[in-house]
């Protein structure tokens, strides 16, 4: 099973897609947009699947996963995607904060 990462995003190879009833398409290929940026992770000849408990991206020949920082620039290296089924997982940022009385 392959695996992917670029940036925040992971694309992580799974047996088939997991059929819920809340799963719909969605009608953007965006995986993940920067809050500052604005830049995109965008997935090229492949369906995005969402439910309640993620993401999911189906390619059926070969995809791309492009990084594009806003501009029309590549900001990663734009990946090949094999044929597949994956689990799209974006990595976040948690701040602690120590409360002093």
């Amino acid at each position: 099973m392959s695996n992917y990462r670029q940036g925040d995003v992971a694309l992580f190879q799974i047996k088939k897609l997991p059929l819920t009833e809340e799963l719909k398409i969605e009608k953007s290929n965006i995986l993940a947009r920067g809050e500052a940026t604005n830049a995109t992770h965008v997935i090229e000849n492949g369906v995005v699947y969402e439910d309640r408990e993620g993401m999911y991206v189906v390619v059926d020949d070969e995809g791309k996963l492009v990084h594009n920082r806003g501009e029309g620039i590549d900001g990663h290296n734009t990946l090949i995607i094999e044929k597949g089924v994956y689990r799209v997982s974006i990595e976040r940022d948690f701040y602690s904060r120590r409360v002093l009385d």
